[in-house]
């Protein structure tokens, strides 16, 4: 190659052109800032997440496509849940709630045990094709379930007649192609249409039982034995309203990273550093009379103590987050998993957290089950069912005993903490950040709250946000004071500011409907349930040998299916004690377990990379996840 000596190239002349002006400048900003959020990033996050169609075989589709509408519609019923009381004539139970809680729409009955009846036949088929853990657990659940169910119907309908043979004969074809699916090639619509003729003959004929035995004595057990076979299996809800209260989090996290995105795209330097500034004065504005209040109810060693427990808890999370770190160095990301984006962990919290809720609750919802299938084996023999039921009440007494579900929560969080460094060596750092925070925030929980000897530690959730906005602020001060805050350090602390900001937010989403729907937290549950749903897809749009798409789909469409339709049945009923509790109290508590060690991880990795001064990798997580679905749609289905 020849070198030709010269002067060096002159740069290439700026364009020529009008400048444009002011008033051009401030509507392309404000475009940008409304319409072009929407496109950019929040039609973006939808088109990543939502169950797609493409790769699947026609008739799988029209199946998908009539369970991801009746999801919505389920969705739909609940939030009008109470209309349907003035609509239809109403049964009274003779076993209910003082009141509204005595009387049942009548259509209630049939439309819930049709709706649960089609969730498990999609849960059914989903676990099928799937891993044997996943495919034991979800027979089981199904047979607690079925089998309380017939030995209800048996026992008021008789063991004579045509029912009792046609119910059992369901949960035989149940068991015999679970036994016998691995002999033959896969075939998701055709096994999806014969457990749904099961699941619906089962709970069919046991509804005519009951319904026929009314009539026979003129009373209400048909109401009152099914109210108390969906509050036996109502638990079986909780992973779903757990992750129901991630999704306030992580729409707050998805929106935090909008706005730190357009940021660094259109806000100059010296906008970013008053943009810090003005959430600084702004959190210091909210948070003074707050820690004023706190501290002048005192006593002060409570106050001390609940301080230096919300710090115990941050340094808890960064320890998590230097194992992690530690253990994922030099380890290439696995095939399934984009590690180069801050933000990625609040996908990836989305596409985990059923099964971290599951394993959170597995153990006392195993038992429940365990004991479900015991009492209707004891049905058939009174010698037997007296043993059933003395092992029914021991087994209730342990459940019921606190330090037993402590003791269970605690082995379950010191085996989440131990996974977090082996998935970072696996090469899913993320996803042992986000299961190392959950695990070590609800341990940290336990202990400071359920042990007496650390109860001094016990802290609020207001004190642990004020922590971490302290640590913001003398990050930022030491910074400015030495000239080092570079602007990628201004904006990682900016987004740990307003995150911190939008989570003590949270009401938001529950109080605007707390006057329409008569509960507060059918609003917060239905707003977490929606946005899972349409985020859900980034895990249920993949595939592998172990676990096909097909069967992902249909298992994740039938579980929220099953759930939601519980929702329905206790919201409808006006059973308010119960309701509370599954829209209110255990969507907070998803809020705490699952949403909060979110929060924590994207804060942990936010300031650890403005320690380093690494530059922030904004290239959208879900943009790159995109591509990697889009090539597994392209490539051949293994059973659809």
């Amino acid at each position: 190659m020849t070198v030709v000596d010269g002067p060096p190239l002159a740069p290439a002349a700026p364009p020529v052109g009008p400048r444009p002006s002011l008033a051009r400048q401030v509507l392309g900003f404000v475009w940008d800032a409304t319409f072009g959020i929407l496109r950019d990033f929040v039609l973006q996050v939808f088109r990543d997440g939502v169950i797609r169609l493409k790769g699947l075989r026609p008739l799988v589709k029209a199946i998908v496509g009539a369970a991801m509408a009746l999801v919505v519609v389920a969705v739909g019923v609940l939030v009008t849940a109470q209309r349907w009381r003035t609509h239809g004539p109403l049964i009274a139970q003779s076993n209910g709630q003082v009141g509204r809680g005595t009387l049942l729409p009548e259509l209630l009955l049939p439309v819930t045990l049709l709706l649960l009846a089609v969730g498990a036949a999609l849960m059914l088929a989903g676990a099928l094709r799937a891993m044997r853990p996943l495919r034991f657990l979800v027979l089981l659940v199904f047979l607690s379930f079925t089998l309380e169910v017939r030995s209800t119907g048996d026992r008021f309908g008789g063991t004579h007649d045509w029912r009792h043979w046609a119910g059992w004969a369901g949960i035989a074809v149940v068991l015999a192609v679970f036994a016998l699916a691995w002999r033959f090639r896969p075939r998701p619509a055709l096994e999806l249409g014969v457990l749904l003729a099961a699941t619906v003959t089962v709970f069919a004929v046991a509804q005519a039982q009951l319904v026929a035995f009314d009539r026979f004595a003129g009373s209400t057990l048909a109401a009152d034995h099914f109210s108390i076979i969906v509050t036996d299996v109502r638990d079986l809800s909780l992973p779903l309203i757990f992750a129901a209260g991630l999704g306030v989090v992580a729409f707050a996290t998805t929106a935090t990273g909008w706005v730190l995105e357009f940021v660094d795209r259109r806000v100059p330097v010296r906008g970013v550093y008053a943009l810090l500034a003005g959430i600084a004065l702004w959190r210091i504005h909210d948070l003074g009379p707050e820690l004023w209040r706190t501290v002048s109810k005192g006593p002060a060693s409570r106050v001390i103590g609940g301080y230096a427990g919300a710090a115990g808890l941050v340094g808890v999370i960064s320890a998590i987050w230097w194992s992690v770190e530690r253990a994922g160095v030099g380890r290439p990301a696995a095939e399934d998993v984009i590690d180069d984006d801050e933000l990625e962990v609040g996908w990836t919290a989305s596409r985990s957290a059923l099964p971290i809720a599951a394993a959170i609750t597995v153990v006392p919802l195993l038992l429940f089950m365990a004991l479900f299938v015991l009492e209707a084996i004891g049905t058939f023999s009174l010698s037997l069912g007296a043993r059933m039921a003395r092992f029914d009440l021991h087994v209730s007494n342990v459940l019921s005993n606190s330090n037993a579900i402590h003791g269970q929560r605690v082995v379950v969080c010191i085996i989440g903490i131990a996974a977090a460094p082996l998935l970072a060596r696996r090469g899913k750092r993320i996803l042992g950040l986000y299961l190392g925070c959950v695990a070590a925030t609800l341990l940290y929980t336990q202990v400071t709250v359920a042990w007496s000897h650390f109860s001094a530690l016990s802290f609020t959730q207001a004190q642990v946000d004020e922590c971490w906005f302290a640590l913001v602020v003398g990050l930022a001060a030491y910074w400015a004071a030495r000239r080092q805050l570079s602007e990628g350090r201004a904006e990682r602390l900016f987004f740990v500011a307003l995150l911190m900001a939008l989570i003590r937010q949270r009401h938001f989403v529950s109080d605007p409907f707390s006057l329409v729907l008569g509960f507060t937290g059918i609003g917060f549950v239905v707003f977490g349930l929606l946005w899972g749903f349409l985020t859900a897809g980034g895990w249920a749009n993949a595939s592998s040998r172990a676990f096909p798409r097909a069967s992902r789909v249909f298992l994740y469409l039938g579980y929220s299916l099953f759930g939601i339709t519980l929702l329905v049945y206790f919201t409808a009923s006006h059973q308010v004690a119960t309701a509370r509790f599954l829209t209110s109290a255990q969507p907070s508590n998803g809020f705490d377990l699952l949403g909060m060690p979110l929060v924590y991880a994207l804060s942990a990795l936010m300031l650890a990379g403005a320690v380093a001064d690494r530059p922030l990798q904004l290239a959208r997580a879900e943009k790159q996840q995109e591509r990697h679905v889009e090539a597994e749609l392209d490539a051949p289905e293994v059973v659809s």
